[in-house]
């Protein structure tokens, strides 16, 4: 009975890893099992820290970052080159009209009022533009532009992106 219960426990453990909650760009399966994308998508930069792996798919417009735990992929960041306002902007907006209003979780220092001043923040590391939507309670999305990361859009499970931290 206990070797029965192992293999059941097993078998949902497998299934629940290969398990897609979104599809980004018809092309990552948000939730999916990492190996299964290496296979699908051959070309791509593998770095690997542990339980931890890391794809890097090269794209003229921005690399496509694919990262797993356990084999679970957990985020999927589309990077956008070159980083402007008129491209937050339109990403922002379509977000907007297909998930609605957002949270805010920029912030910029206290003299920033204004587009340029936030723009310019941005680019000195003084400040980060974050707006967040939750379309689901197992994934959300994440328009993101910083110094470090740029201008990327995130799309993360929550649970497994919790383990990270």
């Amino acid at each position: 009975m206990k070797v029965l219960a192992v293999i059941l426990c097993t078998l949902c453990q497998s299934v629940i890893a290969d398990e897609c909650y979104k599809k980004v760009l018809h092309k990552y399966c948000l939730g999916g099992n990492i190996q299964q994308q290496m296979q699908a998508t051959p070309r791509f930069i593998k770095q690997h820290r542990g339980e931890r792996l890391g794809l890097i798919f090269p794209n003229i417009r921005g690399n496509h970052y694919v990262m797993s735990y356990k084999r679970q992929i957990y985020k999927v960041l589309l990077a956008y080159r070159p980083e402007t306002n008129s491209k937050f902007k339109e990403l922002k907006q379509l977000l907007e009209t297909k998930y609605g209003v957002a949270k805010d979780l920029s912030y910029y220092p206290s003299y920033v009022k204004n587009d340029a001043a936030r723009f310019g923040a941005i680019r000195r590391g003084e400040g980060v533009a974050r707006w967040q939507w939750d379309p689901d309670k197992v994934w959300r999305i994440e328009l993101v532009w910083s110094r470090n990361l740029g201008l990327g859009l995130v799309y993360v499970v929550n649970e497994l992106d919790k383990l990270q931290k």
